[in-house]
């Protein structure tokens, strides 16, 4: 127990300092950006499109096997540390809290924190770029590449927590980054890598590896007189807490299960061509291949285009770096060290990150998570390519236009095909936003009827969390609503047995052919036929008193 409550309250510790270094950071960057009204705008030109597309975007729940459901049901400033740590995503049910508290427990609060997360997200890419030295216009463009892809704003449209771990993340890819950066860099600096490594392991724990690449290559790249600074005896001791904390994490946490991350054959070429041809650029491309299930990357001509246009990808950025090369953008080892980084990322994520889909947009947060070297390698190309620039006054003048046209292009196409998936929805979809869009209409003096306790029941501690519920006892009058859910009748190896439709009118209900969203055995053996459903909240007998589901 002792252990349980000093891994929460150290998440709750490490967001407090992510906080301030990042308001320090975000302050001591704007005093010392020596363009700052363009840096603003451009940094408006990014966020002002990535957060308009998801308004043309449905409510999506984001997760399968339920994940969504549990993860809105708990509350992280009132549920015990040993139910918290039940999942693995523990930090990101952090800004989940922050928004229930300030919103009075809105779900459609929820779902605009996703919405705009990205916003700071963007911030914190753009900025990082800007400190490691790279332009406004590449900085900006490197932003758009990743925040403007179709699958940023499908992710921060839902109620899941991708938003908050992409955060998370570049916040401390932003540690690493400042601290690569500084010539000075101490004991601050070491408490904000070590408290956002701590953040990252509580939100995705196969996102420490690469950050502890990182971390190795900044320590070996840094100057000698730089390091002794940066491995000061304080810098070391918070280290030493950081690395205890990680592993402790590490040690008691829900922690990775390679067998299923790793339930086929090791092909990281496939999955490489999978994540970022198949399921990122030719959906850009408007030529997706079909979703055959995990074990296929699709027909032989999608596979094809899929993988010309993941070497085009790769062509294109050699091109740039190659350029930068030839105008002596990188000193020393330098760009062979990040080349050799990138390499390993990518060879990393690339054996983590197979391709598990069932149907349409099942796994869409890997392929975000996927995309994200590829973005940082576009942005070390970027850079390259306008250090070449820089030196031939003809292609400055048409440089930085081409750059923002080939930004609103690839704005334009990320935004069809988004919306061109609109229509893909699951029946968890379908569910959320309909317990949204009630909850926004719910009627004054009207309450939930909670049934009794199901351990099964993934809906109850979220009933009870967004909407004012009432013990189901004879004794209660008044208006009283009857949840009926799904969950029973499209879960076969449920106890419960299925739901029958409440005898009461409906106050508000829908109905829709059910859509398989669950992928592993442990899912309860949901059914995949399009069974009518019918979710809704039901008035009770007059008397007031609860019916049988």
């Amino acid at each position: 127990m002792a252990l349980d409550g000093f891994l929460y309250y150290s998440v709750l510790a490490c967001w407090a300092a992510n906080l301030y270094f990042l308001a320090r950071f975000a302050v001591r960057w704007h005093k010392n950006e020596p363009a700052r009204l363009r840096a603003w705008l451009a940094l408006a030109a990014v966020a002002v499109p990535a957060v308009a597309i998801t308004c043309f975007l449905p409510a999506r729940g984001g997760y399968d096997n339920n994940h969504d459901f549990l993860c809105l049901g708990r509350r992280f400033f009132s549920d015990s540390p040993r139910i918290l740590l039940y999942f693995k995503e523990l930090s990101p049910l952090f800004t989940d809290g922050v928004s229930d508290v300030l919103s009075g427990y809105s779900l459609t609060a929820i779902l605009w924190k996703n919405r705009l997360l990205p916003v700071l997200s963007i911030f914190v890419f753009f900025t990082g770029l800007r400190r490691l030295g790279a332009g406004i216009t590449v900085s900006a463009a490197a932003a758009a590449l990743l925040f403007l892809n179709f699958l940023s704003p499908l992710n921060a449209s839902s109620f899941s927590t991708t938003s908050a771990n992409v955060f998370i993340w570049l916040v401390s890819l932003l540690a690493l980054a400042d601290a690569c950066a500084a010539p000075a860099a101490g004991p601050a600096a070491m408490a904000w890598l070590a408290s956002s490594m701590v953040l990252v392991i509580s939100a995705r724990f196969e996102f420490l590896p690469v950050n502890l690449l990182l971390f190795a290559a900044l320590a070996a790249l840094k100057p000698a007189e730089q390091r002794e600074k940066f491995f000061r005896p304080a810098s070391l001791a918070l280290l030493a807490c950081g690395i205890y904390v990680l592993g402790l994490w590490a040690s008691r946490a829900p922690g990775p299960d390679p067998a299923r991350q790793l339930q086929m054959p090791l092909d990281p070429l496939k999955h490489f061509v999978y994540q970022l041809g198949a399921r990122n650029l030719a959906v850009i491309a408007g030529a997706a291949p079909p979703y055959p299930g995990p074990h296929d990357a699709g027909a032989p001509s999608a596979a094809g285009l899929s993988a010309a246009l993941s070497c085009l990808f790769l062509l294109a950025a050699g091109a740039g770096i190659y350029a930068g090369r030839r105008a002596g953008a990188w000193q020393g080892r330098q760009l062979p060290a990040a080349l050799l980084v990138f390499a390993a990322w990518i060879l990393y994520f690339s054996c983590i990150y197979a391709p598990l889909d069932f149907y349409p947009l099942h796994f869409i947060r890997h392929q975000l998570f996927f995309f994200v070297p590829f973005v940082c390698l576009a942005a070390l190309a970027l850079y390259g390519l306008e250090r070449e620039v820089l030196r031939r006054e003809r292609l400055k003048r048409i440089f930085y236009p081409l750059c923002w046209a080939a930004v609103g292009l690839y704005a334009a196409l990320n935004a069809a095909a988004a919306l061109r998936l609109n229509g893909e929805l699951r029946t968890n979809d379908r569910e959320l936003a309909f317990l949204m869009e009630a909850q926004r209409a719910w009627p004054a003096g009207c309450r939930v009827l909670r049934p009794p306790f199901d351990r099964e029941d993934t809906r109850q501690p979220l009933l009870e969390k967004y909407f004012p519920v009432a013990e189901a006892s004879p004794r209660e009058r008044g208006c009283l609503l009857e949840y009926v859910s799904p969950e029973p009748l499209i879960f076969a190896g449920r106890k419960t047995p299925p739901a029958a439709p409440a005898p009461g009118a409906a106050w508000r209900s829908v109905s829709f052919a059910h859509a398989f969203y669950t992928a592993f055995a442990g899912s309860g053996g949901e059914v995949t036929r399009p069974v009518p459903l019918t979710v809704g909240f039901f008035r009770t007998k007059d008397e007031g008193r609860p019916t049988g589901r």
